[in-house]
């Protein structure tokens, strides 16, 4: 072994004092100014460098006077004159560190052929241009779109007519790729103008415009609130490519509050397509440029010669993720690395989206677009939700920056809990979400990290004092962006009142109810909430009203206020008990032929628990046009918690405790009543029904269940419907759901629009149960050779292409296990939901196929004048016991492609075998993976 060693610590001499000399500390002198002197200002003449200052001893120390100041006599700190000058100027790095660009303005002006400067650098509170007429482009995630410029535009010296758009934030020209990697090689490698390059998933959220021909000089492309793939971060950015006039060839990009994510890396800069990073290259830093900075530029317009939509996707993503076997998936079944032709980026498996939302589409319009610009964080936005006229200042602090006439997410479901933060108290700010914590069990949403800690010492505000007396509204707009919820709730019409405003209820229906309880109501007409309608609505107990479900929790915080299975209306959350004593009844006043009616449900002198004497009588109103109405009569003084406000399930990004009542939005009218669209439930645009021997043929199921999936993508997914830990709310059964579809064909439709604007998804329009052969004749089809686990990328030809959840495709991948699906092809042979819902897809058999089996059959495709036909005969499953025959038209694109956004297909059984117990997936896809989704029963239409 190691010899053993000896550790010896030698202390100092204690000091000696001499006799009649007094024991004096050192002095230093002042702090130099950093830079000066001989050292200079800088180190480094351009780019980053270092500059120091330094002090002197000027008194020595006498005795046994002490000078630990020797010790540090100098100091040094980062600097910066001026950027070196680069010919491609571009930051690259972890987004968290690109915060600096937030609220800013950047011109990058062509000075050579070869070479692009920094001209301007200006804060920004609102972007340049106002995006209201602006066309809405639909992308989904590694999606890419071709547009052209309304004249050449000079890039480094070559004309170019058109160029491309990546979903993840960056513009590229011929020959370029879209992925989703991104490094500081790929970004020099072609011709790049990156505004945000980092990987985005539009198809779960915000909202992407082009100018298209609206603007006669230039075309401007906007990202509003457009989230990072499989988080809640996101990215606004405008970018400006001006083509004509005395600024051809300048570039100006604008950005919101860049979201930090350690665990990305972001571009944003220009690149010239060399091919390697150039010599000298550093990542760009922001120095404050002498320049005069402006407001929106004065811009002509002109009407479109064109549908203003000319964008139109190009090829399919070129990254195909690599499906590994699930841990639980039976081990019969072999998988093998899949490829995709040609790969471009390294095929990883991304992990689940949560609460992914398909956006609606707003339609476009030829109008010219308004000088004003559309403001970050707008104060009075109209109920339609169309950008503010006029720009507000940068907020402070900027929790998020929304889709320009929505509200943040914090601010669109407001909610306080009492007591609040007085004047003294300090910690006020409290993040509610900590991404990528897989063991929290809130896979997506994060951590709950300190989120019911946030009182401190100092002054506390109480309920009595706030809210005893007063009456106030939550009145929803529509949102744009309805990846977080379909509506937001502003807080207005906030009076004090007398007690006449109490409705008395002494002939009210009573609500018997214990502690800890909740007993559903049934009004006679629907009511809205959420976006959504709604015929019944549980009262609880203990102070709030929930919809989709019951809730008896006691434990009243701001966690749980937000933090609920279910869509929640805390009136007063805290630990009460109607046993006590006073009374829980309601009135029906709702109209089932129209939504002009209400009902009101009234606490009458309830006590909280063992406080007899801490009474609550307040009143809440649920109009069926969905407006709120709050009256608080009575509210004790107590040192118990108590949450008041609106849930839709889920957390805002953070959480700011403040009296919502404080400063209501005064735009509101109070005599008026919300008339808004109703949303189509997300999950409910992709209608999909699970096969299997363990559920009922409907119901809800949660994307986790008892079961692990591979690597744990599964682990913990939080359902916005249902416990984590509950597959659905009672289907099982124990005579299973087998398939029942052999002789039927199955025709998904486009969804009709819902208030004027477009909706991203299909239902089930047709169902044909006595079919007796597949529609199409296939003897003229094309045989295709898959083996098991495989998939073949089949192109259409003569330029047809076909929309899928409003996204273009010019081909298709041949799954063998039963599917097709766009974008990139699938070799996934576990038939579970996740992998249903994880790529776009339709699912005409999910389930683990065999073709390559030695005595299964055949799968050809053909392609007609108006469709594209995949047929699938007697098919064997893996194991070779069982075996399907059927046929998935898709129907191509015709008419404007820029007022397409679904097309129809169909899907045909002629051959089942009765009896599998296999699981199996029939079904579209959207490619958005969500908490939960609501499985139809195909067979009862």
């Amino acid at each position: 072994g190691s010899p053993n060693k000896l550790l010896q610590i030698t202390f100092p001499l204690s000091c000696t004092p001499v006799d009649g000399v007094p024991n004096t500390n050192c002095v230093v002198s002042e702090w130099t100014a950093f830079g000066a002197g001989s050292l200079g200002t800088c180190s480094a003449p351009c780019g980053p460098g270092t500059q120091t200052r330094t002090r002197t001893i000027t008194t020595a120390k006498v005795g046994c006077g002490s000078c630990f100041e020797e010790n540090s006599l100098s100091q040094t700190q980062p600097c910066q004159l001026t950027m070196c000058p680069q010919a491609e100027p571009t930051f690259f790095g972890a987004a968290s560190a690109a915060t600096f660009f937030s609220y800013k303005t950047i011109t990058y002006t062509p000075t050579t052929a070869t070479e692009y400067t920094m001209t301007s650098n200006c804060p920004a509170a609102s972007l340049p241009f106002a995006t209201a007429n602006h066309p809405t482009v639909t992308m989904g995630d590694e999606a890419s779109l071709t547009f052209p410029f309304g004249s050449s535009f000079k890039f480094f010296g070559v004309d170019y007519p058109q160029a491309s758009l990546c979903s993840n934030g960056y513009i590229y020209f011929t020959g370029g790729t879209c992925g989703y990697q991104f490094s500081t090689a790929g970004h020099f490698s072609e011709k790049r103008i990156s505004f945000a390059g980092v990987d985005l998933n539009p198809g779960s959220g915000g909202v992407i415009t082009s100018s298209g021909g609206l603007l006669s000089d230039r075309i401007v492309i906007t990202f509003a609130a457009v989230p990072l793939y499989n988080t809640d971060p996101s990215v606004t950015a405008q970018v400006e490519m001006i083509h004509s006039g005395s600024e051809a060839g300048v570039i100006r990009m604008t950005w919101g509050y860049l979201l930090p994510d350690n665990n990305r890396q972001l571009a944003i800069g220009l690149s010239s397509g060399s091919g390697s990073v150039p010599v000298g290259y550093s990542s760009l830093t922001l120095p404050d440029l002498p320049t005069t900075c402006s407001g929106a530029p004065d811009v002509t317009t002109q009407a479109p010669t064109s549908s203003p939509t000319t964008a139109s996707p190009t090829a399919a993503p070129t990254a195909s993720p690599t499906t590994a076997s699930p841990s639980q998936a039976p081990s019969a079944a072999p998988t093998s690395s899949p490829t995709t032709a040609p790969p471009t980026a390294s095929p990883t498996t991304k992990a689940p989206t949560a609460a992914a939302a398909v956006p609606t589409t707003a339609a476009p319009t030829t109008a010219s677009p308004t000088s004003s610009p559309a403001t970050f964080s707008p104060t009075t936005p109209s109920p339609t939700a169309s950008p503010a006229s006029t720009p507000t200042t940068v907020p402070t602090p900027p929790p998020v920056v929304p889709t320009p006439g929505d509200l943040a997410d914090l601010d669109s479901t407001p909610a306080m809990q009492f007591p609040l933060p007085g004047g003294n108290s300090t910690r006020r700010r409290t993040l509610l979400q900590v991404a990528t914590n897989r063991d929290s069990g809130l896979y997506g949403a994060g951590a709950v990290k300190g989120a019911d800690a946030i009182q401190s010492a100092g002054d506390e505000i109480t309920m009595k004092a706030t809210l005893e007396g007063k009456r106030f509204s939550f009145f929803p707009t529509q949102r744009v962006d309805i990846a977080y919820t379909s509506w937001d709730y502003r807080v207005s019409c906030v009076k004090t009142v007398e007690d006449t405003s109490w409705k008395d209820d002494s002939a009210w229906t009573r609500i018997f109810m214990w502690d800890d309880d909740s007993r559903a109501i049934n009004p006679r007409g629907e009511f809205r909430f959420g976006g959504m309608a709604h015929g019944s609505i549980f009262v609880g107990s203990n102070g709030y009203l929930t919809v989709g479900g019951r809730r008896t929790t006691y434990s009243a915080s701001i966690s749980n206020h937000y933090y609920s299975a279910h869509k929640q209306i805390s009136s007063a959350f805290t630990d009460l008990n109607p046993r006590n004593g006073g009374t829980v009844k309601w009135r029906d006043d709702t109209n089932s032929g129209s939504n002009t009616g209400s009902f009101t449900v009234s606490y009458n002198e309830i006590s909280e628990y063992g406080r007899r004497d801490n009474k609550y009588s307040y009143q809440v109103t649920m109009h069926q046009s969905g407006k709120i109405e709050m009256y608080y009569k009575k509210v004790p003084v107590t040192s118990r918690t108590v949450v008041v406000g609106i849930s839709v399930g889920k957390f805002p990004r953070n959480f700011f405790n403040r009296d919502i009542t404080a400063s209501p939005d005064e735009s509101v009218d109070c005599a008026s009543q919300p008339n808004l669209a109703v949303a189509i439930p997300v999950t409910m645009r992709a209608p999909t029904q699970e096969f299997s021997t363990q559920f009922a043929p409907s119901g809800r199921r949660l994307l986790a269940v008892d079961e692990t999936i591979y690597n744990g993508e599964l682990t913990g997914v939080l359902s916005a419907d249902g416990d984590n830990k509950t597959p659905d709310f009672g289907s099982a059964s124990a005579t299973g759901n087998f398939f029942d579809l052999d002789k039927t064909t199955l025709t998904f439709a486009p969804l009709a629009p819902v208030g004027g604007q477009a909706v991203l998804g299909y239902s089930v329009a047709c169902v044909d149960t006595e079919i007796s052969e597949l529609p199409m004749d296939t003897s003229a089809a094309t045989l295709v050779t898959l083996r098991d686990d495989d998939f073949r990328a089949i192109s259409f030809t003569n330029s047809k292409k076909f929309t899928f959840f409003g996204t273009e495709y010019n081909n298709v991948y041949i799954g063998s296990n039963g599917y097709l699906t766009f974008g990139s092809g699938d070799r996934m042979y576990y038939s579970h939901r996740y992998y249903h819902f994880r790529l776009p897809r339709i699912s005409a058999m999910f389930t683990d196929l065999n073709p390559g089996h030695s005595s299964s059959g055949e799968v050809h495709y053909e392609q007609t004048a108006d469709s594209f036909i995949v047929t699938f005969t007697r098919i064997k499953t893996y194991s070779g016991n069982y075996f399907f025959t059927f046929q998935i038209e898709l129907n191509f694109d015709v008419g404007d492609p820029g007022a397409v956004k679904v097309q129809p297909f169909r899907i045909s059984y002629t051959d089942a075998t009765a009896g599998m117990s296999r699981r199996a997936i029939v079904g579209a896809s959207a490619g958005s993976l969500y908490r939960s989704t609501y499985y139809q029963n195909f067979a009862q239409w």
